[in-house]
């Protein structure tokens, strides 16, 4: 299987994102993602699972 690893910029056009609010969250740890010389790498299954956990948090908050 190979791994598909995406920038910051291909983040942000995926979940419409800011790329300040992608990096924030990167800080805080909230999405995994590693730094390579100045750019900061995610992985494709790293960043599905944020947008799971992301969803799920959101739906938890409509049912109270």
């Amino acid at each position: 299987m190979e791994l598909k690893y995406l920038t910051v910029d291909e983040v942000k056009s995926i979940t419409r994102m800011s790329n300040d609010s992608i990096r924030k969250h990167i800080r805080l740890g909230n999405l995994k993602a590693f730094k390579r010389g100045v750019r900061y790498l995610i992985k494709e299954s790293d960043l599905k699972e944020f947008i799971e956990s992301s969803d799920k948090k959101n739906s938890n908050k409509e049912e109270e």
